[in-house]
């Protein structure tokens, strides 16, 4: 990881290109980013800020302050519209489901449509600059038993570019080749010897797998309860969720400049560098660290109008006084991107 302590290539970069400011959620710019949002004519996405249907009640919420997740919400974009007021940045809310409130699968069913939102922009501004997070924080090991499923899916893919060779090779005819392909480690499913048992067979499936989904978010939440001990923040998956996704987008793009900013509150518990050094032996993402000068008293200025945000962000109180804030903001400029195949 190349490092710089002057700010004037990030200076340059936003001075003289469209910038769009990716936020995972209302408050993540202006903690993490308020250098480039507060002085310049950009775009800040916040991602994931929609109100679940029907409404939740939810531990968030409760400890925010609010009734349930419409209150939550509805005071949040309040506080949004006014922590941006009289700055230069145009702001828009992408209504994607936040963590709090999203199952796995309501989280992964609205990944493709963030990718193409934010596919669009880099067409539409091929030499634009797009800022989205470092992903500081703790960070969970793997599971213990996760090179088992990674072993799978690499027979799985190997078995499946065989298979399409081999149908690549075989001449057509007019009737298609319907055949079902079955998940890594999941038999594919056989032929029913008596009527209705594939119904019956379907359910006693689906009830394995649902308990095996609950067992596995059972051991996932345990990993994270250890990696954050009493007072630990572990990286927060939306963070992750929206950086890769735009790793992968901003491949697409050679064109598009990349930035990486480092997250508060999260880097108070385990600097950026880490993760981003991580990033450059598991991805091949080259990265020079840049770090910007804040008007500390200015932000907080802008900042203290996420009232319910801030007491629940940090346990010590940190973010409700100037002084307490980094007197800098850290930045990474991507050089090199994950291959985009």
């Amino acid at each position: 990881m190349n490092d710089s302590s002057a700010p004037d290539s990030l200076a340059a970069l936003i001075a003289e290109r469209d910038v769009l400011v990716l936020s995972p959620h209302m408050d993540d710019a202006m903690l993490s980013a308020s250098s480039v949002v507060l002085d310049h004519p950009c775009e800040v996405w916040t991602v994931f800020t929609g109100a679940p249907r029907p409404p939740q009640t939810t531990s968030w919420d409760l400890g925010c302050g609010f009734a349930d997740s419409d209150a939550t919400i509805a005071a949040r974009k309040d506080e949004d519209a006014r922590a941006f007021a009289g700055t230069p940045a145009r702001t828009r809310h992408l209504d994607a489901l936040e963590g709090a409130y999203a199952t796995r699968e309501q989280h992964r069913a609205a990944l493709p449509g963030i990718e193409a939102e934010i596919d669009a922009w880099m067409t539409a501004h091929p030499d634009g600059v797009v800022i989205t997070p470092a992903c500081a924080g703790l960070h969970m090991p793997p599971p213990v038993w996760q090179p088992a499923p990674d072993a799978a899916k690499r027979v799985k893919n190997a078995v499946a570019a065989r298979r399409g060779a081999a149908l690549s090779a075989t001449p057509s005819n007019d009737e298609p080749l319907r055949e079902r392909e079955a998940p890594a480690g999941e038999p594919a499913e056989a032929p029913s010897a008596v009527p209705g048992s594939a119904g019956l067979l379907a359910s006693v499936k689906g009830g394995v797998r649902s308990a095996a989904q609950r067992l596995l978010h059972e051991e996932h939440l345990r990993r994270r309860r250890r990696t954050m001990g009493e007072d630990g923040l572990a990286a927060n998956p939306d963070h992750l969720a929206l950086r890769d996704l735009t790793l992968r987008v901003a491949a697409r793009h050679p064109g598009v400049q990349l930035v990486l900013f480092e997250d508060l509150p999260y880097l108070w518990h385990a600097r950026g560098d880490d993760e981003v050094a991580r990033l450059e032996r598991s991805s091949g993402v080259g990265a020079t660290r840049v770090t910007v000068p804040v008007d500390v008293e200015r932000k907080h200025a802008h900042l203290r109008h996420y009232a319910s945000q801030l007491p629940v962000l940090d346990q010590r109180g940190r973010l409700l006084e100037a002084a307490n804030l980094p007197d800098h903001e850290v930045f990474w400029l991507v050089s090199t991107l994950p291959d985009a195949n």
